[in-house]
C-alpha cells in the first residue's frame, strides 16, 4: 500500500509516493516487450480502449494516422520522466504519455547515479513522475499510467483497458528469464544508450547484473571479479546465433 511523506527536492516540499521494489526477475521478464514498444505497436480487436498492461497495444490509426491521435496536451508546467532507456517500465510510462499525447520532459539518469532518484523519492528506481503543478513526485509506473488516465487535465481520461492478467504470457515470461538476460544485458552495454555513455555506469550495471549460469550471490562476490563478469558477458553475446533459434522456438 502506498503511502504519501513530505521530502525536500529544488526548493519548495514535495510530496512523495512510497513504490514497491522491483525484484530483479521481475523487470528483466518485462524486457522482451520493451524495445518493441518503442518501435510498433499492434491493433487491438475490440476497438475504443487500450490496454495499459506491457505490452500495450493500441488502435492501428494511432500508430499510422497522426490525425487520428487525441489533441495535444501541454501544461503550463510540463511533467517529467525520470527514466533509463533500458527500462520497461520506463517505457510503459512514456508510451502512456505518448498515445495520449502529453508533452512532458525526460531525463535519463546515469546508471550508477544513485543520488539523483535518492533524493526524489528515496531510493534508486525508475521511472520517477514528477508533477510540477501538484508538486507531486511519484513511482510505480502502472500507478503513473493510470493516473494520466484518470485526470482530465491529461486529456481524455478511460483511454486504457484494464490489465487482463495474461497467464500464457507469465508463462512465457518465465520460461524465457534466462534466454533474456543473456540475450538482453550484453547489448545494452553495446548500445548507445544514454543511461550508459561513461563506462562508470556501464561497470555499475555490470556488478549488480549476473547473466546465467551465475547467481546473484556468486556474481556479487568480491573474489569473483569485474573481469570475470566482464567475459561472462563478452561469452553471452557471442552465443547469440545459438540462443536466439531457441528463443523463437
Amino acid at each position: 500500500r502506498q503511502t504519501r511523506t513530505h521530502t525536500h527536492t529544488h526548493k519548495h516540499k514535495t510530496k512523495r509516493h512510497n513504490t514497491p521494489r522491483y525484484t530483479e526477475g521481475e523487470r528483466d521478464t518485462m524486457n522482451a516487450s520493451a524495445m518493441m514498444q518503442r518501435r510498433a505497436v499492434a491493433p487491438r480487436q475490440s476497438a475504443g480502449r487500450l490496454s495499459a498492461r506491457a505490452p500495450t497495444v493500441v488502435r492501428a490509426a494511432l500508430a499510422t494516422d497522426a490525425s487520428a491521435r487525441p489533441p495535444r496536451v501541454i501544461l503550463d508546467d510540463l511533467p517529467k520522466v525520470y527514466a533509463y532507456d533500458h527500462c520497461p517500465y520506463c517505457v510503459r510510462v512514456r508510451l502512456g504519455l505518448g498515445l495520449k499525447n502529453v508533452k512532458h520532459d525526460v531525463v535519463f539518469m546515469a546508471n550508477d547515479n544513485i543520488k539523483q532518484p535518492t533524493e526524489l523519492i528515496g531510493k534508486k528506481i525508475a521511472p520517477i513522475f514528477e508533477i510540477p503543478d501538484e508538486q507531486l513526485i511519484m513511482g510505480e509506473s502502472m500507478d503513473i499510467v493510470k493516473k494520466v488516465d484518470s485526470e482530465e487535465k491529461y486529456g481524455e481520461t478511460g483511454f486504457f483497458a484494464e490489465a487482463t492478467d495474461r497467464k500464457d504470457i507469465k508463462a512465457w515470461m518465465k520460461q524465457v528469464k534466462d534466454l533474456l538476460r543473456l540475450l538482453h544485458r550484453p547489448r545494452y552495454m553495446a548500445a548507445a544508450l544514454p543511461e550508459f555513455q561513461q563506462q562508470d555506469s556501464k561497470d555499475y550495471f555490470i556488478a549488480g547484473h549476473p547473466v546465467p549460469p551465475y547467481d546473484k550471490p556468486e556474481w556479487k562476490a568480491e573474489d569473483f571479479g569485474q573481469d570475470a563478469r566482464v567475459e561472462a558477458y563478452a561469452t553471452a553475446m557471442a552465443q547469440t546465433d545459438e540462443l536466439l533459434p531457441q528463443l523463437n522456438a
